[in-house]
């Protein structure tokens, strides 16, 4: 649920990216489990978003159940894409090392330039719209208390082996 509703409010299509949960342990913890989200699409803004997109899916599972910092025990990312999926090739091995080259900033213009006019319909909102509509969405995603109960831990009874026949 905290995958779906990240990707919505982030305006990402569903089936985008999908999300597997891995069972994993630690020494001296309790197991856990260890999300997995998998991107399926290649999107070139996805990989330079990735991470915020990771902290707001962390935010919204935490809302979501306030006990998940005691089990969530990591996020990973996978690429699972088409293997004719239109990705950047690597660039040229001394990109890597290479000093940038000033010039390869543009110049700033002395005179600034005139703005264009945006194509179609837009729709100007003020500061106080936009604040009410974030708070709205964030109050949307707070759990009441009439249909959200926290994660309560359990105990394991000590079970015995069946008897052989």
């Amino acid at each position: 649920m905290a995958l779906r509703e990240s990707l919505k409010h982030n305006g990402i299509p569903v089936k985008w990216i999908s999300a597997d949960a891995l069972v994993a342990s630690a020494t001296g913890r309790q197991p856990g489990l260890h999300v997995r989200l998998i991107l399926k699409h290649w999107d070139e803004r996805l990989p330079v978003h990735t991470m915020a997109f990771q902290q707001n899916f962390e935010t919204r599972l935490l809302t979501l159940d306030p006990m998940a910092s005691s089990w969530l025990m990591g996020i990973s990312w996978q690429y699972e894409l088409p293997a004719d999926a239109d990705w950047p090739r690597m660039p040229h091995p001394g990109t890597w090392t290479a000093v940038p080259a000033a010039e390869s900033l543009p110049a700033p213009s002395p005179l600034p330039q005139e703005a264009q006019p945006a194509s179609g319909q837009m729709t100007i909102r003020t500061r106080s719209e936009l604040e009410r509509e974030l708070a709205d969405d964030d109050e949307r995603f707070r759990p009441s208390q009439s249909d959200f109960a926290a994660t309560q831990t359990g105990s394991y009874a000590a079970t015995q082996p069946a008897p052989l026949k």
